[in-house]
């Protein structure tokens, strides 16, 4: 098919997509990245010029959909993840605190630091207040979790870039395989 292939033995492939996300962009204003996945990690990438496409779902999300799916910008999604956890990569979140309750914390706080300090500060109340006091580690172990690395030694080349084409073949292929 065309499609380019990039591994580094030693780095996990969100970072990896991160710096070479991060990487793409720098060389010119011009270029665009499209990420295939349905993980919501790779979401705090999302950006004026990087889209996520998530193929199982038939979405691609730039800012506005992130921010229609998850509650909080793409900026803020790392922090989201470390209040809700990850099941799926082994986050822990804070427990208690679920999808619409981080997003309002975050909407009133801004980001996870600002956040645990008015918890602190006794300026969370109730139960949610106690809770993130007490998970405060676990908060900030999770967002460790979930930032992605994107500075990772990685080249670039313009054999990367995917000159993929959609021929009669490859479109028989792959309804053949039912994608």
């Amino acid at each position: 098919f065309g499609i380019p292939i990039f591994e580094k033995d030693g780095f996990e492939a969100d970072d990896l997509i991160a710096a070479l996300t991060r990487r793409w962009c720098e060389q010119s204003p011009e270029r665009q990245v499209v990420i295939v996945t349905g993980d919501k990690d790779l979401m705090q990438l999302v950006g004026p010029r990087v889209r996520v496409w998530d193929t199982m779902k038939e979405k691609v999300f730039g800012e506005a959909e992130v921010r229609e799916k998850l509650g909080v910008a793409p900026a803020q999604v790392r922090d989201y993840l470390a209040l809700v956890g990850d099941a799926s990569d082994n986050v822990p979140g804070v427990p208690g605190i679920g999808p619409k309750t981080a997003a309002q914390l975050l909407g009133e706080q801004g980001n996870l630091e600002s956040l645990l300090r008015a918890a602190r500060a006794g300026e969370v109340p109730g139960k949610k207040g106690e809770i993130l006091q007490e998970f405060q580690a676990a908060a900030l172990l999770s967002r460790d979790l979930v930032t992605l690395k994107d500075d990772l030694p990685v080249q670039l080349s313009e054999s990367l870039r995917n000159r993929f084409s959609f021929s009669p073949a490859c479109k028989k292929l792959l309804e053949e395989l039912q994608f």
